[in-house]
């Protein structure tokens, strides 16, 4: 999953980015997790 592998690297360059990668949910699931976390 090449888009996946894009996700991880982007990932790895940004820390504050934290994110636990859970095979279970969808990427745009966590993507949505994350952005209401970061807009507290």
């Amino acid at each position: 999953m090449p888009a996946f592998k894009e996700y991880k690297e982007a990932r790895s360059q940004l820390p504050l980015f934290k994110i636990s990668v859970n095979p279970n949910q969808s990427l745009s699931a966590q993507l949505n997790e994350y952005d209401k976390k970061s807009q507290r």
